[in-house]
């Protein structure tokens, strides 16, 4: 079985642009410092492109609207009531999840480069915790890493 793959559309890529940009704009305005502030400005707006995307395209490959919410910083999840998205441009990676994350949320990785993301699996960030590997390297804060492999297949 392969993995499901959404296109998205330009109204989608755009939504996914803007949140990009809003939350951007707003890790400087409100002096938020997280472990992109060691990246250089063009990486974090993409990092934030690539999520704001991977949002729009769970929200898609579900049927359901997408709020595009901006500064909600962990206290309400992504998509419905219990989903997070994590995106990498990099086929090949693992779902992350980090010290802060809500372990008790189900945690789905999304990859590619819009328009076509691919939705590579879900664990809950429980397992990702207890499955993941720990990975603190290049001065960067720590996260789990849990291999695609290892990952629950389809839509939660």
């Amino acid at each position: 079985m392969s993995d499901p793959q959404v296109c998205l559309t330009w109204v989608d890529i755009t939504a996914g642009a803007r949140v990009a940009l809003r939350r951007f704009t707003h890790d400087y305005t409100d002096g938020y410092d997280h472990d992109m502030a060691q990246r250089d400005p063009w990486r974090r707006f993409m990092d934030h492109l690539g999520g704001g995307c991977g949002e729009a395209a769970a929200a898609r490959i579900r049927g359901i609207s997408w709020d595009q919410s901006v500064d909600r910083f962990h206290s309400l999840p992504d998509i419905g009531a219990d989903l997070e998205i994590r995106h990498s441009f990099m086929d090949h990676y693992g779902l992350i999840n980090r010290p802060a994350d809500n372990s008790s949320l189900i945690y789905e990785l999304w990859t590619g480069t819009p328009p076509v993301l691919t939705q590579r699996g879900w664990a809950p960030g429980w397992d990702v915790r207890k499955r993941g590997r720990w990975y603190d390297a290049n001065g960067r804060p720590g996260m789990w890493i849990l291999p695609q492999q290892l990952l629950a297949p389809g839509i939660p």
